[in-house]
């Protein structure tokens, strides 16, 4: 699975669905399909993790990333292995809340997305 980051759907500079199906396939992955229009790609390949490895953060999350943290609304955080969880009491689309530079390029997603991916993934 990867869940690219920065991929724009919509307006200047879109990358369409098929268009994404058509790289990773060009790239050596094999039944490649998307789920929504958002970056979201499941693949198989034989390749080693190490060189097709997507992450929601690339590296563990350190203990210090999240320390003195503030958040500007009622936001919780937490830090997991290599990705951060935020609750959004008030809605994303509301929040003001910005991760640290600290926590090194993430992407995001919300939990129904990646458990429709997982599930879609696993069957």
């Amino acid at each position: 699975m990867a869940l690219l980051r920065a991929v724009n759907v919509g307006g200047t500079g879109k990358l369409p669905m098929a268009e994404l199906r058509d790289i990773a396939t060009t790239i050596g992955f094999e039944d490649v399909r998307t789920y929504i229009q958002s970056g979201n790609l499941l693949f198989s390949s034989d390749l080693p993790e190490e060189e097709i490895r997507v992450l929601l953060g690339k590296a563990p999350v350190e203990s210090t990333t999240l320390s003195g943290l503030r958040t500007p609304g009622d936001e919780e955080v937490v830090a997991g292995r290599r990705e951060i969880y935020v609750h959004y009491p008030n809605g994303m689309g509301q929040s003001k809340f910005v991760l640290p530079r600290t926590a090194g390029p993430m992407t995001v997603r919300n939990m129904n997305t990646l458990t429709k991916l997982a599930a879609s993934a696993s069957g």
